[in-house]
């Protein structure tokens, strides 16, 4: 009877170890799951961070390449318009005119001396195109108030370029621009344009050779920044040897 009992504890210790196994398996299991899973959302959360931090980086990166590009593209767009002409040399040179007699024919008449100032392309070979002189104002010198007076030559005049006599052309090479003349003999100043208004005219035509004149010049073109020049005019001693003087510019408003 003893024997029985034991065996009978005996079977009963071990169906409960039988029935403890699987579900110490299936809880030692789930608990594995759950710390892989808990494992798996922080290496997934850290990679998205780094991702989120290295986009964030070569977002900031491209705006910086694009601002660089941007300057970049700026400062070549200003380098080809700005640096196309330059003003150089005046000069003053004599050139005969002609006449017609009363049967047609032509013959030598007299002379005239041109003040010219010298353009000069930066870029010989690539066209400037619509190239233009301008008278842009006239300004005399006051004695009494010692400052410069601006006259009635106020407004801009199309100064015309020298030998083909037309106010606007393409430029591949250097050339002179006409600014005045002055006719053999007497001492007016004349301006080098297709037209000038009488009102303008009349600011030379009542000049005396003595009187001293501001000539304030531009020369621009398409895509191409203007320069500008100052020359200092008079007095006309003789009217082959007018006084011709480069002045620093100053700009229309402070004339």
């Amino acid at each position: 009877m003893d024997a029985l009992l034991k065996l009978i504890e005996y079977f009963k210790s071990e169906m409960a170890t039988v029935i403890r196994a699987p579900v110490v398996f299936l809880t030692t299991t789930a608990i594995c799951c759950y710390l892989i899973w808990l494992a798996t959302k922080q290496f997934f959360k850290q990679q998205v961070e780094t991702l989120k931090a290295q986009s964030d980086f070569w977002r900031e990166q491209a705006a910086n390449w694009e601002k660089t590009a941007r300057r970049h593209e700026t400062t070549v767009t200003d380098a080809a318009v700005t640096h196309k002409l330059k003003l150089g040399l005046v000069r003053t040179i004599l050139t005969r005119t002609t006449i017609q007699t009363l049967n047609g024919a032509s013959q030598p008449g007299p002379q005239r001396a041109f003040a010219q100032i010298q353009v000069h392309v930066l870029r010989p070979g690539l066209p400037i195109e619509e190239a233009r002189g301008q008278l842009l104002y006239v300004s005399k010198w006051n004695e009494e108030l010692e400052k410069w007076a601006l006259t009635d030559l106020d407004e801009p005049l199309d100064l015309l370029w020298s030998v083909i006599d037309r106010p606007i052309c393409t430029l591949t090479h250097d050339a002179q621009l006409n600014i005045f003349f002055i006719n053999e003999g007497g001492n007016q100043i004349n301006v080098c344009a297709a037209a000038v208004p009488y009102r303008m005219a009349d600011v030379f035509a009542a000049s005396h050779r003595t009187d001293i004149f501001k000539f304030d010049i531009s020369v621009s073109g398409k895509d191409c920044q203007p320069v500008y020049a100052s020359l200092k005019i008079g007095p006309v001693p003789c009217w082959n040897n007018p006084s011709i003087e480069v002045m620093p510019h100053q700009n229309h408003d402070a004339r």
